[in-house]
């Protein structure tokens, strides 16, 4: 050993040893699973946020027109007023609520049966085009770029469509008109009217990203117009249950439905209806129980991950150092002063923890890839056009969190020993 070897030459001759290399292992293992729980806990928190900046349905507030007390109806002009609210951005009718669920006789197979979801363009911001153009007319209709028109049940990636190849081809739709006027335990009058449903051909246009906005992978828009003849004139039916046990049904008419600006006026929006007298829901909420368990189970883990992890790296740079104090010795004896001491160790130590760094990381790409071609759960967020992605942000942060430790531990350890002379190191424990 000679005092001119640069310090992490002599650092890179002990990588080897054993004790480096069983510590290395157990430190990608457990770097590993911190990974793996550091993706679901950055998926949790994802979700929400896209939930909220890109998915209408957080924006949807619902009414139909009563007060809390459902005796107060309100007029169609107090209705119309909502649209001078602040925040509101579209006060439309519910109609365009709840797509129509559509079978398109042109895309099933033997296979399969293909059923899609038809929903309006409200603006420019609604979709964001991706191939052709948006619908200019009645119908004209837009498809997923990523197109799986076989709903979510066993969803086989195979079948998944490039929506690029069907611009210019052409669907059958049906008329969903009178569908609520029927009574439905009339099972002829229910198969009469199916078979006579207005058919109405559509021209695929173009394509759109569906992640941009969480929609499933079978929606398909049309103008709002082309909704209307779609849809039935009603939102539904009430049944009246009369004497004798028979039951009459009215239909019911739409009541409201309106997109707040930003998701954080919803709550506003909500109480400033309720205060005016107008009942109200809003149409998506997060169950908070069933989200904080998604979210703090897996945080509390790797809390307890990352501190197993860097008491390891205390008791391995303790030990090892303690069971080489020859070494630190024999560093002084060729005139290594403690601060080249303390980086050829450091640098040891550094090279190690990056080695089951990379090991770990290596492998959760291997997994996270693996996963996402056989998992369920990767197959029906990619449905839903929910992705879940690589913590990288955490990774990193976490990485900077193991090497300042593994600095300042080393510091403090080799303080310790080096404290002590010569004759004290070289001899034996």
């Amino acid at each position: 050993m000679m005092k001119g070897n640069s310090l992490r030459e002599i650092s890179l001759k002990h990588l080897t040893r054993k004790e480096n290399i069983i510590y290395g292992l157990i430190i990608g293992i457990l770097i590993l699973i911190l990974y793996v729980l550091l993706t679901i806990i950055n998926f949790a928190i994802n979700f929400r946020v896209d939930t909220y900046k890109y998915n209408i349905q957080s924006r949807i507030i619902l009414l139909n027109g009563k007060a809390m007390d459902g005796i107060t109806d309100k007029s169609k002009e107090e209705l119309d007023a909502i649209s001078t609210f602040p925040h509101v951005s579209l006060n439309i009718s519910e109609l365009y609520y709840n797509p129509s669920y559509q079978e398109v006789p042109e895309l099933s197979n033997n296979d399969s049966k293909a059923n899609i979801q038809v929903k309006a363009i409200f603006n420019n911001n609604t979709i964001k085009m991706v191939n052709g153009i948006a619908p200019k007319n009645d119908n004209e209709i837009v498809i997923p770029v990523k197109f799986y028109p076989y709903g979510e049940d066993n969803i086989d990636k195979n079948k998944i469509i490039n929506g690029k190849e069907l611009i210019g081809k052409t669907i059958t739709l049906h008329s969903e008109k009178g569908y609520f006027s029927i009574d439905p335990s009339d099972k002829e009058k229910s198969r009469q009217w199916y078979k006579n449903r207005k058919a109405i051909i559509f021209k695929i246009v173009g394509t759109y990203n569906s992640e941009l906005g969480m929609f499933e992978r079978n929606t398909c828009f049309v103008s709002k117009n082309a909704l209307v003849n779609l849809k039935d004139n009603y939102g539904g039916s009430d049944a009246t249950v009369v004497v004798g046990g028979s039951s009459t049904y009215t239909p019911r008419e739409y009541g409201r439905m309106i997109v707040v600006d930003k998701y954080k006026n919803v709550k506003l929006v909500s109480d400033y209806l309720t205060s005016n007298d107008y009942y109200n829901d809003t149409a998506m909420s997060f169950d908070e129980v069933e989200y904080g368990i998604i979210l703090l189970i897996p945080l509390f883990i790797s809390i307890i991950i990352l501190v197993i992890t860097l008491l390891l790296f205390k008791n391995f740079i303790n030990k090892k150092i303690k069971n080489n104090q020859n070494y630190l010795g024999l560093l002084k004896v060729f005139g290594y002063n403690d601060k080249d001491t303390k980086n050829i160790l450091l640098f040891e130590n550094i090279f190690v923890v990056f080695g089951s760094i990379l090991i770990a990381f290596i492998l959760y790409i291997i997994l996270f890839l693996i996963t996402s071609n056989i998992s369920s759960i990767f197959v029906y967020t990619d449905y839903f056009s929910v992705t879940i992605r690589k913590p990288y942000i955490y990774i990193i942060t976490t990485t900077f969190i193991f090497i300042i430790y593994i600095c300042l531990i080393n510091n403090k350890v080799c303080d310790k020993f080096l404290n002590k002379n010569i004759n004290e190191l070289l001899k034996d424990d």
